[in-house]
């Protein structure tokens, strides 16, 4: 016997959607039917993760624009020029980063170049899980685009666009797909970033969740020169090195580390 479902482009009452919260194959036909393309579908992902400006939208792609760049300043040691490759968000930033890691100057941005990057085309196993989630890929999708959406399904995650997370990984010049979720995020965070990074950031979700959000549903980026003091102030703690990808996120009330971030934030408050 056929099934019939009520389908929007936002919903549906199949069982699929019902579990996951995330685009089924009923909602792909539907928006196929009116005219839409996956392009389309993911081009509005960018309209949320760019709307205040602080990423730029992508001319192409859905990279939050982080890219290595090589670069040639003044080593004040020995008072040659060295060449070192950074990542930035721009030459602008490619000579800041320059700057931060020990390189004066002039510093000269060598023209980027996009073989370097290390951009890999959506492989074929990344199209067998779409085809077994019934999920479109926009043609223009890379490999790190597809794994971020084939994340989201694989942990059944429709928490959204976490915009103020992704200020915040971009600001650390960490190169992501816009299509990231939270977890994903605060995987690489854990990763990728010093432990000073890592405590910061824990402080900015610890008040979010204290004030009854979350690191998910932060709409800039929520760390501050606080958050950096506790950072600082936490370091030697026996907790700081126990803390996971998870708590990141979901912060457990009462646990040592929630009860430092909670009481040094609030004696810094203001």
């Amino acid at each position: 016997m056929d099934r019939v479902y009520t389908v929007s482009l936002d919903c549906c009452t199949c069982p699929d959607f019902q579990e996951r919260h995330l685009p089924c194959k009923h909602i792909y036909a539907l928006a196929a039917f009116l005219g839409y393309t996956p392009a389309d579908y993911w081009a509005s992902w960018l309209d949320v993760a760019c709307s205040d400006g602080v990423i730029p939208r992508p001319a192409s792609g859905y990279s939050n624009g982080v890219f290595r760049y090589d670069v040639r300043g003044l080593n004040p040691e020995t008072g040659r020029k060295n060449k070192r490759t950074v990542s930035a968000r721009g030459e602008e930033d490619a000579v800041a980063a320059a700057h931060e890691i020990g390189l004066a100057d002039p510093v000269e941005v060598l023209p980027l170049d996009m073989t370097a990057q290390n951009i890999r085309p959506v492989d074929e196993r990344q199209k067998a899980f779409a085809s077994e989630y019934q999920v479109a890929f926009a043609p223009d999708f890379d490999e790190k685009d597809a794994g971020a959406v084939l994340s989201r399904y694989d942990r059944e995650d429709a928490t959204g666009i976490p915009v103020g997370l992704l200020q915040f990984v971009t600001g650390k010049r960490l190169r992501v797909s816009l299509l990231s979720s939270a977890w994903d995020l605060s995987f690489l965070v854990f990763e990728k970033l010093p432990l000073r990074d890592v405590l910061a950031l824990y402080a900015a979700s610890v008040r979010l969740h204290y004030a009854g959000s979350s690191l998910a549903d932060a709409t800039q980026d929520p760390v501050d020169a606080a958050c950096y003091a506790f950072a600082d102030a936490s370091a030697g703690a026996e907790w700081s090195g126990e803390l996971s990808p998870m708590e990141l996120l979901q912060p457990v009330k009462g646990s040592p580390a929630y009860r430092a971030a909670r009481s040094f934030l609030r004696s810094h408050a203001g």
